[in-house]
């Protein structure tokens, strides 16, 4: 079952990824950072986090 939605936008379309772990999600975002994009997640991982 996929639990977290990864949703972010690439040459203005909205891109969305799923992941079964936190830690995938965690990979999936720092590495979509890291490229410059903005991931938020959903339901939240990590509530204290600014912009998920």
């Amino acid at each position: 079952m996929k639990k977290y939605q990864i949703v972010y936008m690439k040459n203005g379309r909205s891109i969305t990824k799923w992941a079964r772990t936190i830690e995938q999600v965690d990979k999936a975002v720092e590495k979509l950072t890291s490229a410059g994009y903005a991931p938020s997640v959903w339901p939240n991982p990590h509530p204290m986090r600014a912009g998920w």
